[in-house]
């Protein structure tokens, strides 16, 4: 009798821990549940400020594209009564269900207008009488009203490129490197 209640009270034991394992794993489950929700509200939003962009460059959209579909295919049982499939499938395809166009990178063909960071950076070297830093012409960039905002390192290419070209000279005191509009490009 006594082998019969002390493996009665081990089953007990046992059937105890199987439901507290149980009710863990249920709640990682939902935990899970709701970051991952999180996440696709998170990509939804990420995707719609893309498509607000004037120009996306092609290694982005591709990405989005990869991430959307492997998602999409993953998630379609759960997400199928769901509220965020709706906003994902509009973000993924254009309306009438094709396909979005590629997005090119050059200016010229994605319609945007405006000057280009080489444009604005010779526009402040020629407004000088005398030499600027980069860290000048940056500022003086960043504040004429670029959509998004000139790197201290892009500038600084486009400053070099300027010298490669002739456009722009190159002199040093020190450390400090100043940059002068060429006495050619100022004809």
């Amino acid at each position: 009798m006594s082998d019969q209640s002390h493996s009665r009270t081990l089953t007990d034991m046992y059937v105890e821990r199987i439901h507290a394992d149980l009710a863990r794993i249920e709640g990682e489950i939902a935990d899970a549940r709701a970051r991952l929700e999180e996440l696709d509200r998170d990509r939804v939003w990420l995707l719609g400020l893309l498509d607000r962009l004037p120009s996306r460059p092609q290694a982005a959209q591709e990405t989005a594209g990869t991430e959307a579909g492997a998602g999409a295919e993953a998630a379609a049982p759960e997400a199928a009564g769901s509220e965020a499939a709706a906003p994902e499938a509009a973000a993924r395809t254009a309306p009438g269900g094709e396909e979005p166009a590629p997005v090119r990178r050059s200016a010229k063909r994605s319609g945007r207008s405006g000057p280009t960071l080489r444009d604005l950076v010779v526009k402040h070297l020629a407004a000088l009488d005398g030499p600027t830093t980069v860290h000048e012409a940056t500022v003086t960039v960043n504040d004429s009203g670029l959509v998004r905002q000139a790197s201290t390192v892009v500038v600084r290419n486009t400053l070099e490129s300027l010298v490669a070209g002739g456009i722009a000279e190159r002199s040093k005191q020190g450390r400090s490197v100043y940059y002068t509009l060429a006495p050619t490009a100022r004809s």
